[in-house]
């Protein structure tokens, strides 16, 4: 740590070799040495370890890892595909930061059931993967029969948990 006010990231890759050794990978965070850290493919001596949560708001990113032909790991890929709105970074993206509202919540897993990954932009946008891009839809749930949309689609929480036990009352015999 420099001082108070500046902090990087560290990380590592471990990798499992044939013969039991370890082969180590140590992440060293550029971060701070970028202005557009979603411009390029990286490598382990200039990975983006960003955290950039305040007090207001939480920051996320997807990234793709994978290995060049030494066997060396390799930080993003252009694959996210979504119009240029002047929110998102401008093309070509190699990774993709999500930021939203403190308590807010995000899902950046490929859920393989949804065969999607949800953003939070204030209403639900996410990508759909697709001949092996992301390409970003601003209605992911629209090709889904709405008896099978997520519940806090429909309702609040709080109205859906009344509601279970309206229905619990009705079924009682006694």
């Amino acid at each position: 740590m420099k001082d108070y006010s500046y902090y990087r990231q560290y990380g590592a890759i471990q990798m499992k070799t044939a013969d039991g050794s370890l082969k180590l990978f140590p992440l060293i965070d550029a971060s701070d040495f970028t202005s557009r850290p979603t411009d390029s493919v990286r490598e382990a001596n200039n990975w983006i370890g960003s955290d950039e949560n305040n007090e207001r708001t939480n920051k996320k990113w997807i990234d793709v890892l994978s290995f060049d032909e030494q066997g060396k790991p390799q930080f993003g890929r252009s694959c996210f595909v979504y119009p240029n709105d002047g929110v998102k970074p401008a093309q070509p993206c190699y990774r993709f930061c999500i930021e939203y509202k403190k308590n807010g919540g995000v899902s950046e897993n490929n859920e393989i059931q949804n065969k999607a990954s949800l953003v939070p932009y204030g209403d639900y946008e996410g990508f759909r993967w697709n001949n092996g891009k992301w390409y970003f839809t601003a209605q992911p749930f629209d090709a889904i029969p709405f008896e099978e949309k997520p519940k806090s689609i429909l309702k609040p929480l709080d109205e859906i948990e009344k509601d279970e036990k309206k229905n619990k009352k009705k079924n009682k015999l006694f």
